[in-house]
């Protein structure tokens, strides 16, 4: 066996044990090889300077505040840095009964109890972890004429997101092409976007306390301005207005489709928001591709093929660091803000089921599964956490299948495990929230779990 290829071996090995890879193609050269490595490094070195320092123990953090002085900023760095990665170990799940929902798609803490949820039967509900009832928020319908109306049914809430001074919640309409807006804490209707999107909302994105952005599987991205329907004086509902988007954007067709793709325009599957460098990222699913947005013009700066493209569904953003997460079939790829270049890449070791969910706290990325696992990378070690030799993971519990027709007829002697849709931190980063349903898109079932 030669260097090259005792070097490919060696990345083999490095790939089965979750650790940041970055594998070069065949045609690489010896020199190639050993060039693109010390690029990686010094890529990752120069990563490493900007991001902050954790302090090596409590014990040097102690004796450092004794000679230069109480810092409340290291203090709450020193907290984080630990909490993050020992309270996984320590939490243990607390089923949550959702009755007879259909699937959790998107979630959100709005409270220290409460968590609001979006489903695939297009239910909109609040949540109360500590005592276990919930409340149903009436969906926002559309206000324009019935003819022109563009219904799709089957969809759900795929998205909610808050705005960063909690007062507004966006999310689906009656209508899953339409964008929603409610005023918090009371859940007051206020608007509702329509009119734009041809199919389905999928990520839903606020930049500031007034614009939000849309994804939508028709290829499209949108940009509304909540102060629309502050100035709105001509519509005749007296609870909520109708706005329409400031702009709409369609992809270029640059991207390559996968001979299984039956649509032949850009699904947009995920949006992310760097406010630092005011851009928007985007994932398009069809062509396996990352765009970069600017927010000011709302141009496209960047479009970068994925290196692990099959099946990207999801993407979290870390401030911190200045970094993405993107989760694909069997892959997470952690891609730097600026040119979107590979930083590491770990495999879920789930060859089939892809991960369906990102999550950042602090240091570490939480990866939630389609076989009911929730697994965490730690950023700043490129590493998974580990429980003793193996990889720290926790796992769903069974939640609520509905054994009908369809579940006799095709998947009776099979069996299924509840893939991990959404997951997210309280405020407090102790107690950790997932939902999700069966995996197969053909059952019907629930799961909702609380780990703390």
């Amino acid at each position: 066996m030669n260097r090259t290829t005792a070097f490919y071996s060696t990345v083999d090995d490095n790939e089965e044990n979750g650790r940041a890879i970055l594998v070069p193609s065949r045609r690489t050269t010896r020199r190639g090889v050993h060039k693109a490595e010390r690029k990686r490094v010094t890529r990752l070195a120069k990563l490493h300077s900007k991001w902050p320092t954790p302090p090596k123990s409590v014990i040097s953090y102690l004796n450092g505040r004794s000679r230069q002085g109480f810092t409340p900023y290291n203090c709450r760095h020193l907290q984080k840095s630990f909490s993050n990665r020992r309270v996984p170990l320590l939490w243990t799940e607390k089923e949550l009964s959702l009755g007879e929902i259909n699937k959790v798609f998107a979630s959100h803490w709005i409270s220290e109890d409460a968590v609001v949820m979006g489903t695939k039967c297009n239910k909109l509900i609040v949540l109360n972890t500590a005592k276990g009832w919930m409340d149903h928020i009436p969906m926002i319908g559309g206000l324009g004429p019935m003819e022109d109306r563009i219904f799709e049914d089957g969809s759900g809430i795929h998205a909610i997101s808050l705005n960063p001074s909690q007062s507004y919640l966006a999310t689906g309409g009656v209508n899953p092409n339409d964008l929603g807006i409610y005023s918090m804490p009371d859940f007051s209707p206020i608007c509702v976007g329509e009119g734009c999107h041809r199919d389905w909302i999928f990520d839903i994105k606020w930049l500031d306390d007034e614009f939000v952005a849309t994804g939508s599987r028709d290829g499209t991205i949108a940009l509304w301005s909540i102060a629309d329907a502050q100035r709105d004086t001509t519509s005749t509902s007296s609870t909520y207005k109708s706005i329409q988007p400031r702009c709409r954007k369609k992809f270029s067709e640059g991207g390559v489709l996968h001979e299984d793709d039956h649509m032949y325009h850009q699904k947009v599957r995920a949006l992310e928001f760097n406010k630092h460098r005011r851009q928007l990222a985007s994932i398009e699913v069809s062509s396996g591709c990352i765009t970069f947005w600017d927010v000011c013009g709302f141009r496209e700066i960047l479009t970068k093929k994925l290196h692990h493209d099959r099946e990207s569904v999801c993407m979290a953003f870390s401030e911190t660091y200045n970094l993405y997460g993107v989760g694909s079939q069997s892959h997470v790829t952690l891609l730097d803000s600026r040119k979107a270049r590979n930083v590491g890449t770990f495999q879920t070791k789930e060859i089939c089921s892809g991960v369906r969910s990102l999550c950042y706290q602090g240091d570490i990325l939480s990866v939630g599964t389609g076989m009911g696992k929730i697994k965490f990378i730690d950023v700043r070690m490129m590493s998974y956490l580990q429980n003793g030799k193996e990889d720290l993971s926790l796992n769903a519990g069974k939640g609520w299948l509905s054994r009908d027709e369809i579940y006799y007829h095709f998947f009776n002697d099979a069996s299924y495990r509840n893939a991990i849709y959404t997951h997210c931190y309280d405020y407090s980063g102790t107690k950790l929230f997932a939902a999700g349903g069966p995996l197969p898109s053909g059952l019907t079932g629930n799961y909702a779990g609380l780990f703390q």
